[in-house]
């Protein structure tokens, strides 16, 4: 058997186009097939049924790319946060310092203790509903208890002092308190 019979169909090929391939010939049929196959795979997307459970990593998410809409509500809880890594302004949608005239007050008495945008600017922001958190000075006379309230007047800081202690001076006495609103 001859060369001409033992490579049948691909050696009369090969031997038709002999020297007729040139480097420009082979870059542009691969160029082709990678032009061609770059954009089909481009065309297949994944979706989250397609992935598996922990697929996707804190390695894989670049930083500033994961915002509060994309999180689901109650997917978030303390057990998933680091100890020391939240701050005021994570937790509260209006959060600041506010002096608050306590004034006298007699053992026994309680009033609603105010301060609005005029006293404080810290405050504008408060919307009617907030809850505030309240942080009392360290310098809070003995006895006197500060209780927080649910807004009810956009704008303001409102929360109850009450006296259980002796009675305070009756000259102005300012106290700052801090405060954080949950909307």
């Amino acid at each position: 058997m001859d060369e001409r019979s033992r490579t049948g169909g691909a050696g009369r090929i090969a031997r038709r186009l002999g020297g007729r391939f040139s480097y420009a010939n082979v870059m542009a049929t691969i160029a082709v097939f990678v032009a061609l196959g770059g954009s089909s795979y481009a065309a297949i997307t994944v979706g989250t049924e397609q992935l598996r459970d922990d697929a996707v990593t804190s390695a894989k998410i670049g930083n500033g790319q994961v915002l509060s809409a994309h999180i689901g509500g109650d997917a978030v809880d303390g057990t998933k946060v680091q100890d020391g890594t939240l701050r005021a302004t994570d937790l509260f949608t209006v959060n600041g310092f506010a002096d608050v005239d306590v004034g006298s007050m007699n053992t026994g008495d309680c009033r609603a203790a105010v301060s609005n945008v005029a006293a404080a600017p810290t405050v504008a922001g408060i919307r009617v509903g907030d809850r505030v958190v309240l942080s009392p000075p360290a310098d809070l006379p003995v006895g006197l208890l500060a209780q927080p309230v649910v807004q009810g007047v956009d704008d303001e800081l409102t929360f109850h002092l009450c006296n259980f202690g002796p009675p305070t001076a009756a000259s102005p006495t300012l106290l700052r308190f801090r405060f954080g609103a949950i909307r």
